[in-house]
């Protein structure tokens, strides 16, 4: 479900390559589901760490996708 998510992320940046301008919704998505997932992670700790710390750095790989559009 999520990598389905990502991979869609990934082909829009793809697209959004070619543009000058930045797509501010496109933005807004991704930062809505680096949230979620840093959310996730945090509250993951207490739980299973090394899940946890998959979730931190999978958000950081979205903050930098985020960055990009």
């Amino acid at each position: 479900m999520w990598h389905e998510l990502m991979l869609n992320i990934f082909y829009q940046l793809i697209l959004l390559k070619n543009m000058n301008q930045p797509d501010p919704k496109l933005h807004q998505r991704i930062s809505f589901i680096k949230s979620i997932v840093r959310i996730a992670g945090y509250v993951t700790i207490l739980a299973h760490i090394p899940s946890a710390i998959a979730l931190l750095v999978i958000s950081e790989a979205i903050g930098i996708v985020e960055e990009l559009v």
